[in-house]
């Protein structure tokens, strides 16, 4: 296999396998293995580790990037090691081209892709603010893929050309999904005609797990509802103090974190997102192959994902009030309509089936790397575009005129 084409994956997180994380190795996993090789460079044992569990090699170092929000001082030595890191792993490894999950790893990955003239895609999971998409250099990339439309927006405002943006959606591996769960209900105890509502994400403000124990108080269906809630995260005391103020224990069900496979989402009777920020939501798309009708708020990239009145409920309200009011709702209409709950959950799965298979976003990738390794970036610093950059400093000193005026 000479003729394949090593892609270097570079991932900068948390210990942790969650969203990005769970894409990044179905992707690495799906790969044609007679096309293309895998290579890892990450900060982190979790997701390294399960990179080697399916046969892609990883490197671990410490990684940092700088200058953007909450980041650390900055380094000229450490970011110049890790430029010198990637060009020796991209010589070393003769890799065809970078694959940066997140925007992170673009601010060392750029200049390094560039001095070893290898073309670099970054691959982004959120939208990024403008100061973010700066400082890490993405308008660098050779090409900026985006998990969804919501996520490409802010650098198409920056003028960055609509020919290297690209949107390819999350895909969901079904055999995943399959593999052994033991569900919920029976060891909560929970009746089979209770309404059960699934959520499943970080327990931190911005998935919106306040909103849905709130909504749960307001909900008039004549079958006994409960929220079932998997995830861990730092508001979980606060998340559980907040049921108990409202009454609701023994209604809200924290299973803490574990893997959601198909029998926990099967276990449910719907599926409920609230985020206050959400690029994707591949949660959402878990949920529809398993049968489950979704009821989420209308943020970011998820009407891109749950199509409103056929695979699920949005809520469009903006007002926390009236996101609450109609969380509660559109949960109570599903509550009490078995019919469309059969109706949406199998019009999610053949969505799914037909927009969000793993082997689609596979393929996709697959099809962008041959494009963009036969169309290189080229040695040194030729053909970078620069002009985002200088039109964001022209733009930023006739601001601080305008506010010193």
């Amino acid at each position: 296999m000479a003729h394949r084409k090593t892609i270097l994956f570079v991932h900068f997180g948390e210990n942790w396998i969650r969203g990005s994380e769970r894409v990044l190795l179905d992707l690495m996993a799906g790969l044609d293995q007679r096309r293309f090789r895998a290579l890892l460079w990450c900060n982190a044992e979790a997701i390294a580790a399960e990179a080697r569990r399916i046969g892609v090699q990883s490197v671990i170092s410490p990684m940092a990037y700088f200058l953007d929000y909450s980041s650390p001082r900055p380094s000229p030595m450490a970011f110049l090691r890790l430029v010198r890191e990637g060009i020796r792993l991209i010589r070393q490894e003769n890799v065809a081209m970078v694959h940066a999950n997140g925007a992170a790893p673009c601010q060392w990955m750029a200049p390094a892709a560039r001095m070893a003239g290898v073309p670099l895609l970054a691959h982004l999971h959120a939208p990024y603010h403008k100061r973010s998409r700066y400082v890490t250099l993405l308008h660098m990339a050779s090409r900026v893929v985006g998990a969804s439309r919501h996520v490409l927006q802010g650098l198409g405002e920056d003028g960055l050309a609509a020919s290297r943006l690209r949107v390819v959606m999350n895909g969901i591996d079904e055999a995943r999904l399959a593999g052994p769960d033991r569900g919920f209900r029976q060891a909560l105890g929970i009746s089979p005609d209770d309404f059960v509502i699934l959520s499943v994400g970080s327990l931190i403000r911005r998935k919106g797990h306040d909103r849905l124990i709130a909504a749960l108080t307001r909900m008039r269906t004549s079958s006994p509802a409960r929220l079932v809630i998997v995830g861990e995260g730092e508001d979980r005391g606060a998340l559980e103090e907040t049921a108990r103020h409202l009454g609701l224990q023994g209604r809200v069900h924290f299973l803490g974190g574990r893997p959601a496979l198909a029998a926990t989402y099967q276990d449910a009777d719907c599926f409920a997102l609230a985020s206050r920020v959400e690029a994707f939501g591949l949660v959402l798309a878990e949920a529809a192959v398993c049968g489950l009708p979704c009821v989420a708020v209308a943020t970011g990239g998820i009407p891109e994902v749950v199509q409103d009145g056929r695979t699920g409920l949005l809520v469009h309200e903006t007002e926390e009030e009236g996101i609450i009011a109609s969380l509660a709702r559109n949960l109570d209409q599903l509550a009490e309509d078995a019919t469309m709950r059969a109706t949406m959950g199998r019009a999610g799965q053949q969505a799914v089936s037909q927009s969000f298979s793993v082997e689609r976003m596979v393929g996709e990738f697959e099809a962008l790397y041959g494009e963009v390794i036969a169309a290189p970036a080229g040695h040194g610093w030729r053909g970078v575009a620069l002009d985002p950059y200088l039109r964001a400093a022209s733009y930023w000193p006739r601001r601080r005129s305008r506010a010193s005026a």
